[in-house]
């Protein structure tokens, strides 16, 4: 009996005992799964092994292990990616690095994860009027690990020791968005700081567009070739709408939070990006993308954009190289859309997470996961299928479980809210 095949048996018991009363679904956790007669050494051949039969661990670089505390505060030669670090801020960089995480590995592997999946690594714009990078997100060089974090040498010499030991690494990947560089003359000053009393630069849709009710982009001098491939600083190559308000045409259109929205729908755009991320496959070898922000971005890209990453990392010797969108949505139609018409091999499935926190955290019929399982159809095609999807119980962006038990059971013991989250795992 394979990993795979006995994780969906030892599912289907645990929830099949959760077709009793809600005080036996906490009680049935404390029963013991009969054991695997042979287990494979899921270690051995990371590189052909099925991403279906990996664990992952999920990670923000700088908040894990500061393994060199001299790149605590970035580029000693680049302003645009030095300073932040505080530690006694929520918001400043804390110190962790890709040193930090390879002297964590045997830590790592006895937690009995094969994965790991590490927040954005490339060189940020550090510090921005809402906040500093040590999270990753804020990309000026596609080409180059921030300093805050290490050096491409750093990286390399992280994967190949992480290889070693059968663990494979995935990068979180952009291709909305980047650092935000780029002003509006009607929002902002020539330094680059707005024009009081404004905080933002307000959405103008297409249609205003058309009629001529626009903003006219400019780069403030100073950053005029701050991003890297060069291309990057055209401010052509960009939609130049304003902030995205989440809803209708502005979740495609508009910059997220200010950051500067690529127009991914421009051929240039695709081929740039194809070739930012081939590049960084080549040098790195890494065994897959998580790739950021997916639904914000055209569907025209995606149908591009996946099949010639998977190509490419399957011609560098990669057979396994696994993509996975972050779709942020709950329903299970419209997050099929990009594993069908977008093409990529998966998404982190949102559906499954709110069911199973419906089912175990709030005390919600378990009928809830036949209906969800009923709609594993939609994402049928020929390189996707529902058990590709990215299974998880919580995030950095909406909470955890033990954040999700404590709001809907705040007075409950403590053994009876680790119940409910070992069940929940199981």
């Amino acid at each position: 009996m394979n990993k795979t095949t006995w994780a969906l048996l030892s599912a289907a018991l645990v929830l099949s005992g959760c077709q009793q009363a809600e005080t036996e679904v906490v009680a049935s956790a404390v029963q013991p799964l009969p054991q695997p007669s042979v287990q494979a050494d899921i270690y051995q051949d990371y590189l052909h092994r099925d991403v279906r039969d990996d664990i992952f661990y999920f990670v923000l670089p700088d908040r894990f292990y500061n393994g060199d505390s001299s790149n605590d505060n970035g580029s000693t030669s680049k302003p645009i990616s030095a300073g932040g670090f505080d530690t006694s801020s929520s918001r400043g960089f804390h110190g962790g690095d890709i040193l930090g995480i390879e002297q964590k590995l045997d830590y790592l592997q006895n937690l009995g994860i094969t994965a790991i999946w590490m927040t954005p690594l490339l060189r940020n714009k550090a510090i921005q009027s809402d906040g500093i990078a040590h999270h990753g997100y804020w990309i000026v060089d596609f080409t180059e690990i921030d300093p805050h974090f290490g050096s491409n040498a750093d990286l390399k010499q992280l994967i190949d020791s992480a290889h070693q030991r059968g663990i494979k690494v995935f990068f979180d990947i952009i291709t909305n968005h980047t650092a935000d560089v780029i002003k509006y003359q009607e929002c902002h000053q020539a330094s680059g700081e707005f024009i009081a009393p404004q905080t933002h630069c307000e959405y103008k849709s297409l249609a205003q567009v058309e009629k001529g009710d626009s903003y006219t982009p400019f780069v403030p001098q100073d950053q005029a070739r701050v991003k890297v491939p060069n291309w990057l600083n055209d401010p052509r190559f960009y939609h130049n709408q304003g902030d995205s308000t989440f809803k209708g045409e502005s979740s495609l259109n508009g910059d997220f939070s200010g950051l500067d929205d690529l127009n991914t729908a421009d051929p240039e755009v695709v081929s740039g990006m194809v070739d930012i991320y081939q590049n960084l496959i080549k040098e790195f070898k890494p065994d897959g993308f998580r790739i950021d922000t997916v639904k914000h971005v055209d569907l025209s890209f995606w149908q591009t954009f996946s099949p010639e990453i998977v190509n490419f990392a399957k011609a560098q010797g990669i057979p396994q190289f696994h993509v996975f969108g972050e779709v942020y949505d709950t329903n299970p139609n419209n997050l099929s859309v990009f594993t069908t018409q977008g093409k990529l091999p998966s998404v982190l499935d949102f559906a499954f997470q709110q069911t199973a926190a419906d089912i175990f955290y709030r005390g919600k019929s378990p009928v809830l996961a036949q209906q969800l399982f009923a709609q594993d159809s939609l994402y049928q095609d020929d390189d996707s299928q529902a058990d590709l999807l990215m299974t998880f119980l919580g995030n950095h962006d909406m909470g955890r479980t033990g954040y999700f038990i404590n709001q809907a059971y705040p007075d409950v013991s403590s053994a009876d809210k680790l119940q409910r989250s070992i069940l929940s795992h199981a």
